[in-house]
């Protein structure tokens, strides 16, 4: 798995086929099926194992706001070292049969929150969806630019002006730390609410 995700940080995910990959470990390709079934079976074990690299924090954080930031710009700094890989785990189920180490610290950080466990999942699910989306959008997909001999929108076409003025990858910084901020602040109003019921 280590090399086919070295093989896709250096070429791309298209290029994880059995035959470059048993290139690599100097290896026949048919020799492969005996450590993984199907192509699929690859990529699973490449989404789970790029999972487990997440740089986590030794100690949970004594405030669950400080460790569920810390939990998300780690997950962040894994996306980004690996951009390749972000469509293969936008789209790959998790293995829930082994929990990866973040989701079950950030599911305890939620569970500090006061949580159900059922707002524990959604929470969970918005929080990576945040971050992934994100880097999805900055690192993992092309943006759309309008032509430049299209005119500037009129002021009264607002989304037209936001998509000419797209902000440059220096603000995806910005972006996150305001997602998070939006989603910390949702989850402080959740926890006074359910202390005062």
């Amino acid at each position: 798995m280590e090399t086919a995700i070295a093989l896709a940080d250096s070429e791309g995910l298209a290029a994880c086929n059995m035959r470059r990959i048993a290139q690599g470990l100097d290896v026949e390709a048919m020799s492969l099926y005996n450590h993984v079934a199907n192509k699929d079976a690859l990529l699973d074990g490449m989404a789970e194992l790029v999972l487990a690299t997440i740089p986590l924090p030794p100690e949970p954080a004594e405030r669950w706001q400080d460790e569920l930031r810390a939990l998300a710009v780690a997950y962040r700094q894994m996306l980004y070292a690996h951009p390749a890989l972000l469509p293969l785990l936008a789209t790959r189920p998790i293995n829930m049969t082994a929990i990866p180490a973040i989701l079950a610290r950030v599911l305890e950080a939620l569970a500090r929150v006061g949580l159900s466990d059922m707002q524990q999942r959604h929470a969970a699910n918005a929080l990576a969806g945040m971050v992934l989306g994100l880097a999805l959008q900055y690192i993992g997909a092309p943006h759309v630019a309008i032509p430049p001999e299209q005119p500037p929108p009129t002021p009264t076409a607002p989304t037209a002006r936001y998509i000419h003025t797209m902000p440059p990858q220096a603000q995806a910084d910005d972006d996150f730390a305001f997602g998070l901020d939006t989603f910390i602040t949702g989850l402080e109003r959740m926890q006074v609410r359910a202390m005062a019921d």
